[in-house]
């Protein structure tokens, strides 16, 4: 019935006419003919909804078809004629196939081998005669001895043919004779289909790779969860392919995903490139769910409440580091973002995500670091395992090996998360930049043990490998058959799989290898391809060939595109078209679809930060790095490489609008600066492009790459830069001396800081960002903290505030202002609600100066400084308004009105000032220290310890660490989970997991300050709980008093004060007295202010009545 309704539908029969002959032609003898036949006819048949489709759709055309009656009745004398064909092979009795195969071609007069020489034609046509179907019915009869030409008949090739055939009949009912040869597949090598071959131990290895990371979200705590996998080899080796292969797998488990970005060989400065492609493909997935209302939109949902949950101001760092992730988030993000700008008054063009008072660099990583663990912390706990393949990491930027180092060694996620990594193995060297990155990786594995890391090498395949390759690309299944070939391919390409793969398609482009239509299978002639190729040791050279032989538009349009990017969009290619080909107008997409046929590009949608589908958003990639390299080899030498770059970076600059620039500012000016590195050219234009490059790099803690895009611009600068653009001038100088004190480069620096202190044109406020990184170069590098206060007080003097030098002077003036500053901070407390913000330049100048030195007189111990500086910041609070270091300055004035004056009530209240402040200044990076310091320092003096106290502190944490100030989010977290619970006498085993989880992340920031203090508890906890031979003395598993070394005063106070609890509890109370009795009261003078001092105090009164019990006197001494 089938077969029937299958001749009785004549749309069908001119697409099936010439493949069904052609099929017919290889049959060998009547049981296999019958069987092909059915079989071909009953797979294509067996879709009854296409066959209703086309028939819908062709129904009202068979009345303007004459022939198809008559077509079909060809088709069904071609399947009689088939049938019975097996009669005419007794006229060659006592021959091989291959001599009745020429005794067919000289009766006939010639035949037709190759798809390229048969002409397809239905029977009614003139063309065709009698003596042309005997031809084919003799050829198809010499066949059958032949076991290396017959035709394998299975559901494959017939599913590949019906496939054809339906693409086919949806364009035109009776297409011409180019159209049926295009849409004939069979004739092509199967790339696109090809699979995986050789490399089935590196595939066992992800595999137990993957079994490892998800087994340890049931399994002990102590097993690894995050996994980096390093594939490496030589390029064309299969390390991108490996990785993709694996992407099946993760797939398959219901809650994985996987995820993948690249790096650029031309935008290597190009920050976060692939994790910035890699996260946005994650995000990407969920916002189409969000469109078609899946369950992933559920998810979607849950992963931003808990990002903004989480995250405050760093939201906007997510931003500007994943673009999507700003569609991600929608109205959410836009009010997060609207209200911060608000807050911070930020320039609208490029906004600048960092707070104006926060200009030191280690704070602005941390808070980026943070803020993309949060985040890859929260999609882990929706998605296990999450995969994140980084490739090419040779050609990875500084700032993307510190986030990759800063994901892998975070012990606070302990979902299942693996990135994999491939790099060219040859262009990695030793003390680069990849290699200095896996070391430091392996030293953080080896010391914390809470990450793997898996190695797999791959190298080229062996003679069997390729032969696989072969036999799947020519559909072939005999293994024999094509050795001979395979040995001569691997010869050629020393079995590089990208090599073989290019090595082949050259070989059938010069039709050294060309598909027989008449056997049905590719042939090859070994010798001429022996004598006609040459070994292949850089495939640039053969795609170079290649794409020689292309049109000439073809060729420009592979250049240009190779220019932009690993991945570009098509409208950024068609405006570089326009630019560079203004009198050659043509369709781009047309052309690029060609280019796609030749395997050298492939389309990807939706790369750059949104779902719609537009011009603006289609983007092609390169399918592999070598063709990107071979089509810039088309534009010639260097000089023209170069010129060809600023040109297409000159046009995309004119053409784009200054959001697309924004979007864009990393490709452009790369561009631009690749293409003008040679040709000395100035320009103000680019050097502002170069500057919004800094500063948004800078934004993203990419502090290397700001460097570089701020010398770029300074190079840009024309003579007459100071008369005609000097904001422009100061501005890069400025970024320029901070982002290479940033990166260690003292020395540029001091040239640049220099090049603007001593010139006379710069005005104070334009000095004060060089002044400043001056001075934090030399207190945080060098330790000179004298030297960097002079520098802040000869900038101070410039702007109108005057602050002595002479050491008398200082004292003088200080023991002065003491008394003055209580009486202004009591009048303040009453009048709280008056307070508003300076708004004047100048004064908030002279306070972050101010705020300078009363640090660094702080930590060189010039206390009579300090106390000038700081009573300083409070009186002009008192006159001007508030400023972002009020608050901190408040608070530490409370802590020495209360420690120090005694005064524990003023202190209080100048702590809770201090609090209604951040409400008027919210910066996160001072309202970390002001929440620390008031819940740990100042209020216990005068507030019940309470469990309540506990939300107030982890805010504290929350709010250090999301701005960067490790030390005060480390104090807080370690009085919230040991110090005030063991204070308070709470189970032992709640304070001993506080220490574990306080030391777990301790580690982690790299925070050192607090790591004794917890040892010290942790082994007074053994010593409690029967698990230490000691009772007072700390020597155990976890440290030994004797063995430790003592940094500053106040660790011996701590150790001093933990024994003393442990004489107590114990009643050892002569050891406990004679050590109060030796100590007296340095705790207090050597930490002020610490609350810990009255616990101390209590320790050492209690061992002390007991002596003086035990001695009856009234006094123990």
């Amino acid at each position: 019935a089938k077969v029937s309704s299958f001749l009785d539908n004549p749309s069908l029969h001119t697409i099936y006419n010439a493949q069904v002959t052609s099929m017919a032609e290889t049959i060998n003898d009547e049981g296999n003919r019958t069987s092909c036949l059915n079989a071909f006819e009953n797979e294509a048949m067996s879709r009854d909804d296409t066959l209703e489709i086309l028939q819908n759709e062709n129904k009202d055309n068979v009345a303007n078809i004459p022939e198809a009656r008559a077509k079909s009745k060809w088709l069904e004398h071609l399947r009689n004629e088939t049938m019975n064909c097996g009669d005419e092979m007794e006229s060659f009795p006592n021959t091989t196939s291959r001599d009745k195969l020429k005794a067919s071609s000289a009766a006939t007069g010639s035949r037709d081998s190759t798809i390229s020489d048969i002409t397809l034609k239905s029977p009614n046509e003139s063309e065709v005669t009698e003596s042309r179907t005997t031809s084919n019915t003799s050829t198809m009869s010499s066949l059958s001895e032949d076991k290396h030409y017959c035709l394998r008949a299975n559901g494959r090739r017939a599913s590949e043919i019906e496939a054809s055939v339906v693409r086919s009949s949806t364009k035109q009912l009776a297409p011409k004779r180019n159209e049926m040869s295009e849409s004939f597949t069979i004739n092509k090598l199967r790339i696109g289909n090809l699979g995986f071959y050789g490399r089935r131990a590196e595939t066992s290895t992800l595999l137990e790779v993957l079994k490892r990371s998800t087994a340890s979200i049931t399994t002990s705590p102590s097993s690894k969860c995050k996994e980096l996998v390093l594939i490496h080899g030589h390029s064309g080796v299969g390390k991108s392919t490996l990785a993709k292969n694996f992407e099946k797998t993760v797939r398959e488990i219901g809650t994985g995903m996987y995820s993948a970005g690249k790096f650029d060989l031309l935008n290597r400065e190009k920050p976060y490139l692939a994790i910035s492609a890699a996260y946005g493909n994650v995000l990407r997935k969920f916002i189409e769910d969000s469109y078609n209302g899946n369950y992933g939109c559920l998810i979607a949902n849950s992963i931003q409440e808990n990002v903004f949950l989480e995250l405050d101001t760093e939201i906007e760092l997510l931003g500007l580091l994943i673009p999507r992730f700003k569609e991600f988030c929608k109205q959410k993000y836009s009010s997060s973002t609207n209200k911060q700008k608000d807050q911070c008054g930020q320039h609208e063009d490029f906004p600048n995500v960092t707070d104006e008072t926060t200009d030191d660099p280690m704070i602005m990583h941390e808070r980026l670091k943070h803020a993309v663990r949060v985040l890859t912390r929260i999609l882990t706990t929706f998605i296990s395992p999450l995969v994140i393949v980084l490739d090419d990491l040779q050609w990875m930027d500084a700032a993307s090996s510190s986030l990759i180092n800063a994901l892998m060694t975070d012990q606070q996620n302990s979902n299942s998360f693996i990135i994999i990594g491939t790099y060219r193995s040859n262009e990695v060297d030793d003390g680069g930049l990849l290699s200095h990155t896996l070391q430091e990786l392996e030293n953080e594995k080896e010391s914390s043990d809470s990450f793997g890391i898996t190695k797999i090498e791959l190298g080229n395949l062996g003679i069997d490998e390729v032969n696989q390759t072969l036999m799947a690309l020519l559909s072939i299944d005999d293994a024999l058959c094509t050795y001979e070939l395979a040995k001569l391919c691997h010869r050629r390409t020393l079995g590089n799989p990208h090599f073989v793969l290019e090595f082949m398609k050259m070989l059938a482009e010069k039709e050294f290898l060309a598909f027989n239509l008449g056997l049905f299978q590719w042939t090859w002639d070994l010798a001429v391809i022996e004598s006609e190729t040459a070994s292949t040791e850089n495939v640039v050279d053969l795609l170079h060939a290649k794409m020689r032989l292309l049109p000439l538009r073809s060729q420009k349009l592979l250049a240009y595109a190779a220019c932009l990017d690993s991945t570009f969009r098509l409208k950024e290619l068609k405006l570089v078209w326009e630019h560079q080909e203004n009198q050659d107008t043509i369709d781009i997409a047309e052309l690029l679809s060609s280019l796609e046929k030749e395997l050298f590009l492939e389309t990807c949608y939706h790369e750059f930060g949104t779902t719609e589908s537009n011009e603006a958003t289609i983007a092609y990639r390169w399918v592999h790095d070598k063709v990107q390299e071979a089509a810039l080899s088309l534009i010639g030498e260097e000089e023209e490489l170069s010129k060809q770059h600023f040109e297409i970076g000159l046009a995309l600059y004119r053409s784009l609008n200054k959001d697309e620039i924004k979007n864009s500012i990393f490709n452009i000016t790369n561009l631009i600066n690749y293409g003008s590195k040679n040709s000395g050219q100035l320009s103000f234009d680019f050097a502002e492009l170069n500057l919004w490059a800094a500063e948004k790099a800078k934004d993203i803690s990419a502090f290397e790459t700001a460097s570089k895009y701020a010398s770029s611009g300074i190079k840009f600068l024309p003579k007459d830069h100071w008369v005609v653009n000097s904001s422009l001038t100061v501005r890069l100088y400025s970024i320029g001396a901070e982002m290479h004190s940033a990166t260690g480069q003292v020395e540029t620096m001091n040239l640049y800081c220099n090049y603007i202190l001593r010139h006379q044109e710069c005005s104070a406020l334009d000095k004060l960002r060089v002044c400043k990184t001056k001075a934090n170069s030399l207190a945080r590098t060098e330790r000179n903290y004298e030297e960097a206060i002079k520098i802040c007080i000869n900038e101070l003097k410039l702007l109108g505030c005057h602050v002595p030098t002479n050491k008398s002077v200082i004292a003088c003036r200080a023991a002065a202002t003491v008394l003055r500053t209580s009486q202004i901070t009591k009048r303040m407390s009453l009048r709280n609600m008056d307070m508003v913000a300076i708004t004047d330049s100048t004064m908030l100048a002279i306070m972050q100066l101010l705020d300078r030195v009363y640090y660094y007189s702080y930590m060189s111990s010039n206390t009579s400084l300090f106390l000038l500086s700081l009573t300083r910041i409070i009186k002009l609070t008192d006159i001007h308004g508030v400023c972002p270091a009020s608050p901190v300055a408040f608070v530490t004035w409370g802590m020495i009105t209360g420690s120090i004056l005694g005064n524990f009530e003023a202190g209080s209240q100048l702590a809770e000032t201090a609090i209604r402040m951040q409400e008027i200044v919210p910066i996160k990076s001072f309202e970390a220290k002001t929440s620390c310091y008031t819940h740990v320092l100042v209020l216990p003096w005068t507030t019940f310890l309470h469990e309540g106290i506990s939300p107030l502190l982890n805010k504290a944490y929350k709010y250090g660490m999301q701005a960067g100030e490790i030390e005060p989010a480390m104090l807080a977290l370690s009085a919230s989970n040991v110090a005030f619970p063991f204070i308070l006498g709470r189970d032992l085993k709640r304070i001993e997991d506080g220490c574990h989880l306080v030391m777990f992340i301790a580690k982690q920031v790299k925070s050192s300050d607090n790591v004794l203090f917890l040892q010290m508890v942790l082994q007074a906890i053994m010593n409690l709980t029967d698990r230490s031979d000691s009772t007072i003395e700390l020597k155990g598993t976890i440290m030994n008093e004797d063995d430790t070394e003592f940094v500053t005063p106040i660790d011996r106070c701590l150790i001093n004060y933990t024994k003393s609890f442990l004489c107590v509890v114990f009643g050892e109370h002569d050891i406990g007295a004679a050590l109060a009795v030796r100590k007296g009261n340095e705790f207090a003078k050597s930490s002020p202010g610490n609350p810990t001092i009255m616990h101390d105090a209590f320790l050492r009164g209690v061992s002390l009545y007991a002596m003086a019990r035990k001695s009856k006197k009234r006094k123990f001494a």
